[in-house]
């Protein structure tokens, strides 16, 4: 169950034969949000941290491939029923995915490396990303939940962009928001 309105996550149906599986990963009459009109796969190396990252127009759905994460989630939708509430949904492995709507800030904790496939139902621009960083003091995403090692507590802390590095606090992330 996820405690955070409009936050879609689906187990995936596998059907094995003889020749191996298919996996059924995205339909729209599922109606988990908009049809994705660009995908991305990313690899990333163990210890990653993505984000803190929202977005101003477009959903994200994201899968692993292979590999384990955890997406860390937090609403900042101003008329949401759980603004201010924080998530963590773990995906593993092609077994589910999880839709973000627009304005609720996400960060893909990758632990031990993996690949992970995502839709964006607007094409990415410059223009839709926000962003803070993803250790603000008030920015409270409960990311060891399902036990894996908090990303503050790993040697070094964790890998992360130049402009994850440099991103600024929650604070002005939101001031940007509520202006768009």
């Amino acid at each position: 169950m996820n405690l955070i309105s409009d936050v879609i996550t689906r187990s995936f149906v596998t059907h094995p034969d003889m020749r191996g599986e298919l996996t059924e990963v995205y339909r729209a009459s599922w109606g988990a949000c908009n049809a994705p009109v660009q995908f991305n796969l990313v690899r990333s190396e163990p210890g990653v941290m993505r984000g803190l990252h929202m977005h101003r127009f477009h959903a994200d759905q994201v899968m692993m491939v292979s590999g384990r994460a955890l997406i860390g989630l937090v609403d900042y939708r101003p008329d949401s029923p759980t603004f201010g509430v924080a998530d963590v949904v773990a995906l593993q492995d092609s077994d589910q995915m999880v839709a973000i709507p627009v304005g609720v800030a996400h960060g893909f904790w990758i632990p031990a490396g993996g690949l992970m496939l995502y839709g964006l139902d607007v094409e990415w621009s410059t223009a839709d990303e926000l962003q803070c960083r993803w250790d603000d003091p008030d920015v409270h995403i409960p990311w060891s939940r399902y036990g894996d090692p908090h990303p503050a507590d790993t040697e070094g802390g964790p890998l992360l962009s130049a402009r994850d590095r440099a991103a600024g606090t929650l604070a002005t992330m939101l001031a940007d928001f509520a202006s768009s």
